[in-house]
């Protein structure tokens, strides 16, 4: 059989961009990128993705482009790039979001934004809402579209939506398309194995005419151009500093479950032990870092059972006998003490944290007195293609320990969280289980972990006379048959919290 082309080559590459699957198109985008870095060919190929991107119809379509060259730049800084008349030339549907890729690309030449040409005119006053476009607004995309939406057009006092609406539905005539639900029965059945995260056709062009709107809104003057760019941020498919983060190994001490031939039910005692174990090896003199904080699969088995572990770090002092709710704790862990990302148009995960926020301060549960050791933080983009750091948060530790404001940012391979010069944290995380795919309503089958060096740990105790903890949840997911929901049991557990009551 002969070799295929060049041509034969790149034509099922780019087919992939567009592929429904975001993880397909992230390996895409990845394939395509180090072709171009590594081919002797690579400006040819450069401009062949420059003719893809310029013959593509939908304005997120056309980003997709720029990614593999964002991608590009995250593998090789130096990499020279065609000139960027030669992107301009090939951007015939620009979108602020493109906009804020070429600034990536070229941080050293002013882009200019002439919002009036991306979108289209203000709706005619006879223009009605589709029914349609209403029902699914909220299935092909996030729901967080349309609260952003309702938002602007509350706030704002402009036809947001309607605006969306009507350069949804002029989008659908121009490529002949009628609107149908099909895909979404196809590719997410929620209770069956399903796509996480998946893009068919429709939800590209709720995605365009919703950044299309944006634009119009900026030429209303009902919004800033800075507010735009931050909307625009949200609909980045990957963050561009997680990118750059390859996935790390679990941890050594992360359990391993032994299944043995009907004794199913030895499973948490095995965990538990294994959490102990773990436990006494972070008080080891030879161990500089401590877990701070993780979460992940421990134990799957079929489609029927699996378990996941959580783990909070905490620092505690004892003001009584009265034992807390351990469930309670981890609920107020898990949701109370979210830090936002830096407000900005940035599509990197990096910035700094105030050092004393008020909502960081210690808690009380039962006669225990507790802080947490960590905090979750997200992206200012919404990185489906990377779904499972979506869904299990990324961590930092609590800016109320820094000497300093806490600097965060990605390297190849973790978060680095920096106190000033010193390195204070870091996150990882594995992808050991992960799939195109997710079974009915369970967390993804990977993990991710927090690191903070020992001595800051001891410093942290000392200053504010408490002993740092682990309080701990197991979640066991179980049900009998494919196609039905999983029934959900927890079970909590700590780890060197004192009973001495604090002077």
């Amino acid at each position: 059989m002969d070799k295929p082309s060049l041509d034969q080559e790149l034509f099922l590459l780019f087919s992939r961009l567009t592929w429904v699957s975001g993880i397909v198109r992230e390996k895409a985008c990845v394939a395509i990128a180090d072709l171009i870095i590594n081919s002797p060919q690579s400006d040819i190929i450069q401009q062949k993705l420059l003719n893809w991107i310029k013959v593509q119809k939908l304005e997120s379509i056309a980003v997709i482009g720029l990614l593999v060259f964002c991608r590009i730049q995250i593998t090789d800084n130096n990499f020279k790039f065609l000139p960027l008349e030669e992107f301009n030339s090939a951007i015939n549907k620009p979108s602020i979001l493109s906009v804020l890729l070429l600034n990536e690309l070229f941080p050293n030449n002013i882009i200019a934004t002439d919002f009036k040409k991306l979108h289209l005119s203000t709706a005619p006053s006879n223009f009605d809402i589709p029914s349609f476009f209403t029902k699914y607004s909220s299935n092909f995309l996030p729901p967080i579209y349309t609260k952003y939406a309702k938002g602007i057009e509350i706030e704002k006092r402009i036809p947001f939506i309607r605006q969306w609406a009507y350069e949804w539905q002029q989008f659908l005539e121009a490529l002949g398309k009628n609107p149908s639900s099909k895909s979404l029965d196809f590719w997410g059945r929620q209770n069956y194995e399903h796509y996480i995260t998946f893009d068919a056709e429709l939800s590209e062009v709720y995605r365009s005419a919703y950044l299309r709107t944006l634009a119009w809104a900026v030429t209303l003057g009902a919004i800033s151009e800075k507010e735009a760019k931050i909307f625009a941020a949200e609909t980045c498919p990957i963050d561009l500093g997680l990118w750059r983060i390859a996935a790390a190994s679990k941890p050594s001490c992360w359990p391993k479950v032994e299944e043995l031939e009907g004794q199913i039910d030895t499973i948490p005692a095995q965990i538990w032990n294994q959490v102990e174990k773990a436990w006494q090896q972070q008080l080891s003199q030879d161990n500089d870092w401590i877990i701070a904080e993780a979460s992940g699969r421990v134990y799957e088995s079929g489609n029927t059972v699996a378990y996941d572990l959580e783990i909070f770090g905490l620092f505690q002092s004892c003001n009584g006998t009265k034992i807390p709710n351990f469930e309670e704790i981890a609920k107020w862990y898990s949701h109370k003490n979210f830090v936002p990302p830096p407000i900005s148009d940035n599509i990197k995960l990096e910035g700094y944290i105030d050092v004393f926020p008020s909502n960081f301060i210690e808690e009380t549960f039962g006669d225990w007195s507790v802080l947490p050791a960590t905090i979750p933080t997200y992206p200012n983009t919404v990185p489906r293609w990377q779904y499972w750091r979506l869904m299990k948060n990324i961590w930092l530790p609590n800016p109320c320990f820094g000497a300093e404001m806490l600097k965060f940012y990605c390297s190849n391979d973790a978060l680095i969280i920096q106190d000033g010069e010193d390195i204070f944290a870091k996150w990882f995380d594995w992808t050991d289980g992960l799939g195109e795919k997710i079974s009915a309503n369970l967390l993804p089958a990977t993990g991710q972990y927090l690191l903070i060096r020992r001595d800051k740990i001891k410093e942290i105790e000392e200053e504010i006379n408490s002993v740092f903890c682990w309080v701990c949840r197991l979640t066991v997911y179980n049900r009998k048959y494919d196609g039905e929901p999983y029934e959900k049991f927890t079970d909590y557990s700590q780890y060197g919290a004192t009973g001495i009551v604090r002077p």
